[in-house]
């Protein structure tokens, strides 16, 4: 249960890039372990291949105090790991669905461009009523499905408002034709 005068705020954190790529993953893993365990909420991970990166949430009652909370968390997760030091973090106001109880974070990737609302698979199949694999499968066989704009130790993300513009497209019904050369 919240404090009064708390609120939450959500934490968009990322290192410089790793002298080791290939721990990239088994670090990435550990420091959002190592996150939940400082008290960080909602932890997943973010960034690209090679940085460490996580989006959480904290409890504070001001921008001031969550920018702080946040840094030092993360901060002391990638000390913990011998992690490199701390690139960037982003702090703004969780954002809130009346129609739950939880706390609904909108997690947006910045990369030296325009900021996206990121969705994962999951979230996918939810809006457009399919399973997870179906999601998958679509981005086998249909050149016009979207692209996953990032790749996480968690999965891929796509952008939001992509997978929305695919599903308003009008499509033909029935199965795709095959491909030329294929069997």
């Amino acid at each position: 249960m919240r404090e009064m005068g708390q609120m939450e705020w959500m934490v968009t954190a990322s290192s410089h890039r790793l002298d080791d790529e290939g721990r990239w993953e088994e670090l990435q893993f550990v420091l959002l372990d190592i996150l939940e365990d400082l008290g960080a909420l909602g932890v997943t991970g973010w960034g690209r291949i090679g940085e460490l990166g996580a989006v959480f949430s904290v409890e504070a009652p001001a921008l001031p105090y969550a920018a702080s909370v946040g840094a030092e968390l993360f901060q002391s997760g990638l000390e913990k790991i011998g992690g490199p030091p701390v690139s960037r973090i982003e702090v703004e106001p969780a954002g809130y669905d009346d129609s739950q109880s939880e706390p609904v974070l909108e997690r947006r990737l910045t990369n030296a461009g325009p900021s996206i609302q990121a969705i994962s698979a999951s979230e996918i199949a939810e809006l457009l009523g399919i399973s997870r694999q179906r999601v998958y499968q679509l981005l086998e066989e249909r050149e016009d499905f979207p692209r996953p704009v990032a790749e996480t130790p968690r999965g891929a993300v796509w952008d939001r408002r992509d997978v929305e513009q695919w599903a308003r497209k009008p499509r033909r019904r029935g199965r795709p034709r095959k491909k030329a050369g294929s069997q």
